[in-house]
């Protein structure tokens, strides 16, 4: 049978040849998995089987995917590690340091986040993103003339985003050159950029301004766009307040009830109203009512942060690999 073997298809496989195949075969099954472990939600699952197909042979699509599994179950950390071993893999690929700068900036790690910006720079110095980027961490950490000028130069790099615009309004906010700032916010409006960000930082410019009805005006369109605008109300009857319209600002806070139930921002809002009044036993409800409210909401907001890494431990009795 050997001898027949070896006359038609030539020499048998080394046991190398063979370690080799098999190596192959389990690298795709894995990577297959784990690909489809992630896109099913089975995070728990991802992260084992593209471990393991790694622990093989490299991959940039294996990494990627593993990348992104630790990012929707909120494990930045070891996403970083991931992203900074796929920059050294793969040096050319420009989109590695990007992901990993937006990754750093989320966990403030500034230092090292500056440091991925200047790769990709290195890449390709013609890209508004990683300027963009560098812009935010100096708005961050309070290096505004940087923030400015990083801002700038992604502004004139932008392409067809918009997005610089608006970040450079509002660096140009925190220097308090608001002429500067309005000017950015008018181009993003004129390229048809409504929405909620553009209409608020508007009206809150146009406050420090002292224009105070074009303000009123601004934020009023942004819960007519989006009724469900929690700081559009707020902002609208603050200002009311502020302009002595105590009956205009308490049918704001009664819209906002109606619209999006008792919140915390607006129930304090209502508080302050009711003791600007004089009503001190219905500001003091009202204030702890907003206190009970703002712990409910944080409450929800860390139920929400944590689902991805709930629905791991669902999945941990069962992972094949533990």
């Amino acid at each position: 049978m050997g001898f027949f073997k070896k006359l038609f298809s030539g020499k048998e496989p080394s046991d190398e040849e063979r370690e080799s195949k098999r190596d192959e075969n389990n690298f795709d099954v894995l990577k297959y998995n784990g690909i489809q472990a992630y896109q099913t939600g089975r995070l728990a699952h991802a992260i084992a089987y593209l471990t393991h197909a790694l622990d093989i042979k490299e991959d940039e699509e294996a990494h990627v995917a593993l990348v992104n599994t630790y990012i929707r179950n909120n494990d930045l950390e070891q996403a970083v590690d991931e992203m900074k071993e796929l920059c050294e893999l793969y040096p050319e690929q420009l989109n590695h340091p990007l992901t990993l700068a937006h990754l750093l900036y989320q966990l403030e790690r500034y230092d090292e986040m500056e440091d991925a910006c200047n790769l990709a720079i290195s890449l390709d110095a013609n890209r508004p993103t990683p300027y963009y980027l560098l812009a935010e961490k100096q708005l961050a950490t309070g290096d505004l003339d940087s923030a400015e000028s990083n801002a700038t130069h992604a502004v004139e790099l932008r392409g067809e985003s918009n997005d610089p615009y608006l970040l450079r309004a509002r660096i140009y906010k925190e220097e308090q050159k608001y002429p500067e700032a309005l000017a950015d916010i008018d181009q993003l409006l004129k390229a048809g950029e409504v929405n909620d960000d553009v209409q608020l930082l508007r009206g809150n410019l146009l406050e420090l301004t002292g224009n105070t009805e074009e303000a009123l005006s601004s934020y009023k369109e942004v819960i007519a766009e989006n009724p469900f605008s929690h700081e559009g109300y707020v902002r609208i009857a603050a200002l009311q307040m502020q302009m002595g319209d105590y009956v205009g600002a308490e049918e704001t806070i009664n819209d906002a009830t109606d619209q999006n139930g008792e919140y915390a921002q607006i129930i304090q809002l209502r508080s302050d109203m009711k003791r600007a009044l004089g009503d001190s036993e219905g500001a003091d409800a009202d204030a702890a009512l907003a206190a009970n409210l703002l712990a409910e909401e944080e409450v929800a907001q860390h139920k929400e942060s944590n689902i991805e890494r709930e629905m791991q431990d669902r999945y941990n009795s069962i992972n094949p690999f533990q």
